[in-house]
């Protein structure tokens, strides 16, 4: 079932939805948006792979949170919803408006007056748009998706990984990983499948944790 993330004012177009409620909707919307590519990116495509989604809920939660602090309001009707779709849309490319918000920026210039909404038009141009760290989201590809997903890995492991697949070592480091995790709301079980990591020569797995966490073991 497609998420209408506007299905919040269907009875009322007045109602104010609270912030937090916003947020919950957006990301719910951006997690049905963004689970095709967690799903072409995994390699074992396994039942129990495909229904990790931890890292993808976080990772829409914190996308959604950072979108709508942009255009901060304690509640929206749904006008002010569309009027931040809009908003986005024409921080993206002001000449390229949605087709699908078009029709809303002329609802919303017969709604108000000329001189309101050249302050607001101008507000939005001054606005700078959201900047996500795209490392985030593979670590939170990764936390989900990986052969053995970052959830299982100690810190340290997770970092010498991490560095190792983006081939960035510097910014990149455990306490850099510590906050990203505690932003996103990430948790990294107990005890950890992989302790350690090294590129030459490979990493240490503990298989009573694997088999502890439900770990699907490969048949050797």
């Amino acid at each position: 079932m497609t998420i209408d993330p506007e299905s919040i004012w269907e009875s009322n177009p007045n109602h104010r939805a609270p912030r937090s409620e916003v947020e919950g909707i957006l990301a719910r919307w951006l997690i049905e948006d963004y689970r095709p590519l967690w799903d072409s990116l995994t390699k074992i495509e396994t039942a129990w792979y495909l229904s990790r989604e931890i890292g993808l809920n976080a990772w829409a939660r914190q996308m959604a949170k950072s979108r709508l602090k942009v255009h901060y309001r304690e509640s929206y009707s749904l006008q002010d919803f569309r009027q931040f779709r809009l908003a986005e849309s024409w921080q993206r490319d002001g000449s390229k408006i949605d087709d699908e918000l078009a029709a809303d920026l002329a609802a919303h210039l017969m709604e108000v007056d000329s001189a309101k909404f050249l302050r607001w038009a101008g507000n939005v141009q001054r606005l700078k748009s959201v900047a996500l760290n795209p490392l985030q989201g593979f670590y939170c590809w990764l936390f989900d998706r990986a052969e053995i997903p970052l959830e299982f890995w100690t810190f340290p492991a997770a970092t010498a990984y991490l560095q190792f697949r983006t081939r960035r070592a510097q910014g990149l480091t455990q306490e850099c990983l510590r906050q990203w995790a505690k932003r996103l709301g990430l948790t990294t079980a107990k005890p950890p499948i992989v302790r350690d990591f090294n590129p030459r020569n490979g990493l240490t797995f503990n298989k009573k944790a694997a088999i502890a966490h439900g770990f699907p073991l490969p048949s050797l």
